[in-house]
């Protein structure tokens, strides 16, 4: 099983769950766990913690706590630099 890579922010991850999600890191949290930017399945950007967990990025919370990411300034950059990049 691959180690916890090292992330910084504006890094590009893809969760995965029941269909991978793409999303780039936008701050390191408590304890191995990183906050994400990501769009949902209507475009919409929010953040989230994410977890390094056997091998694969998944959601922190059970619960997705989705914050609101198109409106919160900090998250900006993120939400621009997801955007742009081009789908697989």
């Amino acid at each position: 099983m691959p180690s916890q890579p090292k992330l910084k922010p504006s890094d590009l991850i893809e969760i995965t769950g029941s269909y991978p999600i793409p999303a780039i890191v936008a701050s390191v949290a408590l304890e191995g766990a990183y906050e994400v930017v990501y769009l949902d399945e209507s475009g919409m950007a929010f953040a989230e913690e994410v977890q390094w967990v056997d091998g694969v990025w998944q959601f922190l919370h059970l619960t997705p706590r989705r914050i609101d990411a198109e409106n919160l300034e900090r998250f900006q950059p993120f939400v621009k630099l997801l955007r742009e990049t081009p789908k697989a």
